[in-house]
């Protein structure tokens, strides 16, 4: 029995993460997010634990995105003199 909670945790946990993950919601106060998390039966812990981790995958992909801005504005371009 305690395979099947365990599942259906972590299916509910999964939908979570996906939820908060949602182009529309990432912005959206997060009273909000736990309000509507609360009302779909997830634990305060499973509240916590979601949005503590699409946080920190969303500071990384700010990291991602700011590193690959400054590699590809850094670009040199060298040209080979042209023999006439």
């Amino acid at each position: 029995m305690s395979s099947v909670n365990n599942d259906k945790d972590h299916d509910l946990y999964e939908s979570a993460l996906e939820f908060l993950r949602e182009e529309n919601i990432k912005n959206a106060p997060d009273l909000e997010k736990i309000k509507f998390l609360k009302s779909k039966n997830l634990t305060d812990q499973q509240i916590t634990k979601a949005l503590n981790q699409v946080k920190s995958e969303q500071r990384q992909d700010n990291r991602d995105r700011k590193s690959t801005r400054l590699n590809s504005s850094h670009t040199v371009v060298s040209r080979m003199p042209s023999s006439a």
